[in-house]
């Protein structure tokens, strides 16, 4: 009788273990908030540009939805009371690897963690190639 209540009892760890939400998936899926934003080299005089941004900016969430739809939200605070809470919403894509996303038909480079989104744009301006790099952090 001991026997079959110890094999009971190692089914069910067993199942138990088993059956865990696997919570290293990387996933762009999720509420991101911007942590940084610089260019390189310097834009018009300008590298860190995320430091320029008032409290209202910086607490901006965007959520990429599972059935490929995001929305860029004003989060707790709005810079202006009268806009809606909603800044822009549309749909995107990314590739399998986690490498680009296309929003708006334009396809930018990411770079995706567990709980970090990169985010990098590239522009040419008299002959220059900037990067602009945006870090979020997963909410």
């Amino acid at each position: 009788m001991k026997i079959n209540s110890l094999l009971l009892v190692a089914a069910i760890l067993l199942l138990s273990v088993s059956c865990k939400k696997n919570n290293d998936t990387v996933t762009i899926v999720g509420k991101w908030k911007q942590t940084s934003g610089i260019y390189t080299p310097t834009y018009l005089g300008e590298s860190d540009y995320f430091a320029t941004y008032s409290a209202c900016e910086k607490d901006d969430i965007v959520e990429f939805k599972a059935d490929n739809t995001y929305e860029l939200n004003e989060g707790a605070s709005k810079c202006d009371p009268a806009n809606p809470q909603i800044i822009v919403a549309g749909s995107y894509s990314v590739n399998a690897d986690l490498t680009s996303i296309v929003i708006l038909g334009q396809t930018t480079k990411i770079a995706v963690t567990k709980n970090t989104l990169t985010v990098t744009n590239t522009f040419t301006e008299a002959g220059v190639t900037y990067s602009d790099i945006s870090t979020y952090q997963r909410q």
